[in-house]
């Protein structure tokens, strides 16, 4: 298995638990720091494809939203 791979299936599953944790949470600050969290990790996906300009979207313009 590649580094990428696993880097990959890492970030797959971080998006994963903290998606769930965010929609399953009882207590909405947590639940948005989940949401930020599940972002951020979105991000971190975009650069491993290759796409910067759309990472920093990310980050600027939905995780600074929540």
């Amino acid at each position: 298995m590649q580094g990428q791979s696993v880097i990959f299936f890492i970030l797959g599953l971080g998006l994963l638990v903290f998606s769930i944790a965010s929609v399953s949470s009882k207590r909405i600050l947590r639940s948005a720091i989940f949401l930020a969290a599940a972002l951020v990790f979105t991000a971190f996906l975009y650069l491993l494809l290759g796409a910067e300009l759309l990472a920093g979207i990310q980050i600027l313009l939905y995780v600074g939203g929540v």
